[in-house]
């Protein structure tokens, strides 16, 4: 941490007179992007930018300023204007600053790799993210935008109740948006992958996502699990209109139940809507083979704890929860109950689908196909 805007900070909060409560906050940041478009560069940007705000609190009114000029004289302007803009602000008791506390310190929000990465492994990132979203299918027409992006920060805050720290951050984070076209019919598929410094993302995943929501076909499952692990329902969404399917297994979550189910749904569904199916790492899917050679679709299975490969179905399984609250034993829940309830979630519109519901998205795919 830089010591000048612990100084910042610091000098400021012990400006407070008369009762009143100071807090100021200072950032310096380092944001890079780049685009990657039809294999080359884009745009490439690199630009820092440094900042304090200063909140000034007093009788139950707040006011707030912020600057970007830290000389002496734009801080002594910018408490100056946090002390006007008090003035004429209303009442309200929630206006007041914390008590200094003990806290517990996070570890792992600063990456030192992230610090050091050369610009050119980051114009690398983005090509490659675009070949490979290009080559994941061969209906993908075109890759819309290959990004990468990055930050490093620094901040610092002080209060004049005693509140006063300061901590570094990194953000690295990829996406890829591709559009898929066939029988003169176009659709837009997009996925990210985020972490700490460049070395950890994967490029890989987010360029067949990216893919594979552009393609319809490709689907994501996983259970609901009830009271005790004892009962489940098992989930299946596709990627590209988030259609929802429901497995009933009231006799339990083995191998065996997970697999009959999944042959008891999945095959009334079109050929071209039967590509692959993406599953958590589960002892449930241990005859994924058997399911593939009935069905014709790859199964994928996500690295142990990373949910994130599979984001439609944990947004559809949070949904579900409104249905299926945790505790519940869901051994009872019938075929035709449980299609009632996906019959409500694909009849919602949906603004990732410009409103349509799953169910319009997913008939017109077949309407285009036929």
């Amino acid at each position: 941490m830089t010591v000048e805007l612990d100084a910042i900070v610091e000098r400021l909060a012990a400006e407070a007179t008369g009762g009143e409560g100071v807090e100021a906050y200072a950032e310096l940041t380092t944001e890079t992007s780049v685009s990657a478009f039809q294999g080359e560069v884009e745009r490439l940007t690199s630009a820092s930018s440094s900042g304090v705000g200063v909140r000034v609190v007093s009788d139950g009114r707040l006011g707030y300023a912020y600057t970007a000029d830290l000389s002496d004289a734009g801080l002594r302007e910018c408490l100056a204007e946090a002390r006007a803009n008090l003035e004429v602000s209303g009442e309200d008791p929630g206006n007041v600053l914390p008590d200094a506390a003990a806290y517990e310190a996070l570890d792992g929000l600063f990456d030192t790799r992230q610090a050091e990465v050369d610009p050119e492994r980051k114009v690398s990132l983005a090509l490659d993210l675009e070949a490979r979203t290009r080559a994941a299918d061969p209906k993908v027409t075109q890759v819309e935008s290959a990004r990468y992006g990055d930050v490093v920060g620094e901040i610092a805050i002080a209060s004049s109740l005693g509140v006063s720290g300061s901590f570094a951050v990194t953000h690295a984070w990829c996406v890829s948006i591709a559009m898929a076209t066939e029988d003169g019919q176009s659709q837009m598929g997009y996925a990210v992958d985020a972490a700490r410094a460049l070395d950890d993302l994967d490029i890989g995943p987010v360029a067949r996502e990216a893919a594979d929501r552009a393609v319809p076909g490709h689907w994501e499952g996983d259970l609901i699990v009830g009271k005790a692990g004892k009962s489940a329902i098992g989930t299946l969404v596709e990627r590209t209109t988030r259609f929802v399917m429901l497995l009933a297994l009231p006799n339990g979550h083995s191998a065996t139940e997970v697999l009959d189910a999944l042959l008891r749904q999945v095959p009334t569904l079109p050929a071209q809507l039967r590509k692959s199916l993406t599953w958590d790492q589960g002892s449930e899917m241990a005859r994924h083979g058997q399911f593939s050679t009935a069905t014709g679709m790859t199964v994928y299975f996500c690295d142990p704890r990373s949910p994130w490969q599979r984001p439609t179905n944990e947004n559809t399984n949070g949904l579900l929860r409104q249905y299926f609250p945790k505790g519940t034993d869901l051994s009872g829940y019938t075929q035709p109950a449980l299609d009632a309830v996906a019959r409500e979630l694909n009849g919602r519109p949906r603004k990732a689908l410009q409103y349509k519901t799953p169910s319009q998205a997913l008939t017109e795919i077949v309407a285009t196909a036929a």
